[in-house]
């Protein structure tokens, strides 16, 4: 292993791998095809853009967890990315999101979001910052160091649908969490929830609603929805710099 940073993820027919990708990337790919079958023809295909390529149906953060402990050298990684197939890189690129998190010494990450399709304000581009530490960040595209992947792993299958994990990790690690603004992202399918392929899944697999997890998580470990940002770091640019005055004067 040469590169000290992994992209790993599930993806299915749609996905948004080409955004993800860079020339002399110095990060791993992993990929996870979670439909029921992978014949040979789409394996090749997946196999010229990834480093690793695995068979595993089912939900994400669960199959991540499963492919994990199966291939334990994927854990000798110093940082890990896990973007949700349809996360479209923007602004910046993987490296410059790895690099971010790691010089501003961050246990997890995400980049920012455009404001479609996106649920959480306070994840959305914020113009004159690098980066906005945070008590929170979404599933939807996490980094993880080393450090805070080994204390949240176990929770990965907590809830099929992801929903409720970005409350509980905050809770298990102890360094920095943040949102780089220096990196933009687009969740590029619509928020549509009851007739989205996991809502009807989730449903038909367990009589259970993304929500209904959610609130499970919440209630079990006694936690609340309160993300907020903590402190932000200002960028050298021109916005950056009058932010950080009209900080001082206001």
């Amino acid at each position: 292993m040469n590169r000290k940073n992994l992209l790993i993820t599930t993806i299915g027919e749609f996905n948004c791998i080409s955004s993800w990708m860079v020339e002399n990337r110095d990060f791993d790919i992993a990929l996870i095809y979670y439909p029921d079958s992978l014949d040979q023809k789409r394996k090749a295909i997946l196999q010229n853009h990834a480093d690793f390529v695995f068979h595993q149906p089912g939900y994400k953060y669960e199959a991540i967890q499963k492919v994990l402990r199966a291939n334990p050298h994927l854990l000798n990684y110093q940082n890990f990315w896990m973007p949700d197939d349809d996360i479209k890189i923007i602004k910046g690129t993987t490296s410059a999101l790895f690099h971010y998190h790691e010089a501003f010494n961050l246990d997890i990450s995400q980049p920012s979001t455009l404001k479609k399709n996106t649920s959480w304000k306070m994840l959305r581009h914020h113009i004159g910052y690098k980066v906005r530490i945070s008590n929170f960040v979404e599933v939807m595209c996490p980094l993880f160091s080393h450090q805070a992947l080994t204390a949240c792993l176990d929770s990965f299958s907590v809830s099929k649908s992801g929903w409720g994990l970005d409350f509980l990790w905050p809770t298990l690690v102890k360094g920095n969490i943040g949102i780089i603004d220096k990196v933009i992202v687009e969740h590029t399918k619509s928020i549509n929830l009851e007739e989205g392929s996991l809502y009807k899944k989730l449903l038909a697999d367990t009589g259970k609603t993304p929500h209904d997890e959610l609130n499970e998580i919440l209630n079990k470990y006694n936690l609340e929805e309160k993300p907020e940002i903590l402190d932000t770091i200002y960028d050298d640019n021109l916005i950056g710099k009058l932010r950080k005055l009209l900080s001082t004067i206001f």
